[in-house]
């Protein structure tokens, strides 16, 4: 690298002081010529490039130029953060979930097998490891068993919901997740819907990507994929046949150590005998 071009790390993201000065600053709303002098190397008087001439000088004005420009980076990060990151990364939040007949949790595990023999990490073996496979209804940074046990009262009851676990698709992002989708039929999604009414009404706050008018009813199989495992992924699994899932219980995950804990079991559906 040449000499005098000192390159900041933020993350995985490289930038040049001089280049950040000019375009960098646009991208966070600032022009160059709004910027302090000392915070600008390419401007002119007391503070530019043209000041930075002794060795310890130069030193302490381009580290702080960067320790200002790495905060700026790290601040417009989180506030761009999803409010509820995937469970593979750490975060601690609880997930409510529907959980499947042993016939369909069966097929589902058999995906997850021809994944893992090609190499790449399922569900089965994701973060806590403590998967099953699932449909999740809400994903809240709180929530008690019984708000979890008034909330579910109606689909205890339901004896006509059947999960049509069918296309093979992909969440467009960097998250790299590959799932089953699920058929959002009209009594599954007005259950969501009384389901997550009854939630706030006791003051629990889901996840956005769970809200009713933004739920995407799905059965993860990978996450946390790369462009070309998620390419493999997909024609590992897309041969393989729909699986009709019956709803047999439902539980809270804690996403942090995987922990379920069982709410309560549900009728098998009438369609199902």
């Amino acid at each position: 690298m040449p000499s005098g071009r000192a390159v900041v790390r933020s993350r995985n993201v490289a930038i040049c002081p001089r280049v950040t000065a000019s375009a960098g600053q646009k991208l966070h709303g600032v022009q160059p010529s709004a910027m302090p002098a000392a915070a600008n190397p390419d401007s002119a008087g007391p503070g530019s490039a043209s000041d930075w001439t002794t060795g310890s000088a130069k030193q302490n004005r381009r580290a702080s130029f960067r320790k200002r420009l790495d905060d700026r980076l790290r601040r417009t990060e989180i506030l761009r953060a999803p409010r509820f990151a995937p469970a593979y990364s750490g975060a601690v939040a609880y997930a409510l979930e529907l959980f499947f007949d042993p016939h369909a949790e069966s097929a589902v595990r058999t995906m997850w097998a021809n994944l893992e023999a090609r190499g790449l990490r399922s569900m089965a073996t994701a973060g806590h490891c403590q998967h099953r496979p699932h449909v999740s209804l809400l994903v809240a940074e709180r929530l008690t068993f019984d708000q979890a046990r008034a909330a579910v009262e109606p689909l205890t009851e339901a004896t006509d919901v059947i999960l049509r676990l069918g296309s093979i698709a992909v969440f467009p992002g960097r998250a790299g997740v590959v799932y089953l989708g699920v058929t959002p039929t009209r009594r599954l999604l007005s259950l969501h819907h009384e389901l997550h009414a009854r939630l706030a009404a006791v003051g629990v706050e889901s996840g956005r990507h769970y809200l009713p008018d933004a739920w995407v009813p799905h059965c993860t199989l990978a996450q946390g994929l790369t462009h070309d495992q998620v390419t493999t992924a997909v024609h590992a699994v897309k041969r393989l046949r729909p699986i009709d899932a019956d709803i047999v219980e439902v539980g809270i995950q804690n996403t942090d150590s995987g922990r379920i804990t069982p709410i309560a079991q549900l009728p098998r559906s009438r369609s199902a005998d």
